[in-house]
């Protein structure tokens, strides 16, 4: 058994998916295996991953496809690390990023997740930008300015009052807290993996790395048209209400109630904008469509 499995969803993703893979068999750690779950994809993905020969790597290809969170969701079910590593088929992880959490998960065993500071990427692999929170979280660079623990009621009332401030590939967590979360939300269609944050840090503790130890790139197939304020506000009373059903004595003792989800979310959706036009994207909004990995 392997201490990390690092799970590599994808689909048509070919002319990035050999550098994605390479930067994670360069990791200094070398104690994981690469879950690829390929979700029937028409370009040349299956000889891209062919080509490295690699007893690392555990390829599997659907016969059809079964759409982005059941995707995610089977290379879950085929993990079997200690750790669990949600890697992006697009975006490169640095020499040290493995070794780093890893590290992080031994010595703190409070802790479920840990994530880090990352750096944006262009299609060339250029780097343009910092972590993107930093633009939309206000309280950024005061809670995130160090490596810090913090406790996961703490970081819940972060996710659920502010916003999700989680870059997905730059995720580790312990393969055992999914006993607890199942997986990702397949009722939500966009923000899944945020539901699965915020249910993940009501088991444990978070732990944030300043260093950038992952570059999440952005290129135009990020983007997609049919974002508005009106289905991001839907999902979230629909995520907020689900967490209600299944938390709900734990959400009132620490001052959250079902009453209060759609003021809640109204609120985010005014402080955190992300409706564009569709042929003028900004970068948040081509940050949010891509979290979401629509095919």
């Amino acid at each position: 058994m392997p201490k990390v499995s690092v799970i590599v969803p994808t689909y048509n993703r070919a002319l990035y998916l050999k550098e994605a893979i390479q930067s994670i068999l360069d990791q200094e750690f070398q104690d994981f295996d690469i879950i690829i779950t390929d979700n029937a994809s028409s370009d040349e993905t299956e000889s891209v991953v062919a080509a490295f020969a690699s007893n690392k790597i555990c390829y599997y290809k659907n016969e059809a496809n079964i759409g982005v969170v059941n995707n995610h969701n089977k290379a879950l079910s085929l993990a079997t690390g200690t750790y669990i590593c949600v890697f992006s088929d697009d975006d490169i992880m640095l020499q040290d990023n493995l070794a780093k959490k890893v590290a992080v998960l031994e010595k703190h065993q409070s802790v479920v997740l840990v994530h880090s500071n990352v750096f944006v990427i262009d299609e060339n692999g250029k780097v343009v930008g910092s972590h993107w929170a930093e633009r939309y979280y206000d309280k950024w660079k005061i809670s995130h300015g160090k490596d810090s623990v913090f406790t996961g009621i703490d970081y819940f009332k972060i996710l659920y009052c502010d916003w999700n401030i989680i870059s997905m590939p730059s995720v580790i967590f312990r393969r055992n807290v999914l006993k607890n979360v199942l997986g990702f939300n397949a009722e939500s269609k966009y923000f899944c993996d945020w539901d699965m944050w915020m249910r993940m840090v009501l088991y444990g503790d978070v732990y944030y790395i300043q260093q950038p130890l992952v570059k999440y790139r952005m290129h135009s197939s990020n983007t997609i048209n049919e974002l508005s304020k009106n289905n991001e506000k839907v999902e979230l009373v629909l995520i907020k209400n689900m967490l209600s059903d299944e938390y709900g004595d734990k959400l009132n003792r620490i001052g959250i109630r079902r009453a209060d989800i759609e003021a809640s979310v109204a609120q985010q959706v005014h402080k955190y904008p992300f409706d564009a036009k569709p042929s003028e994207p900004n970068t948040f909004l081509k940050l949010i469509n891509r979290m979401r990995r629509m095919i």
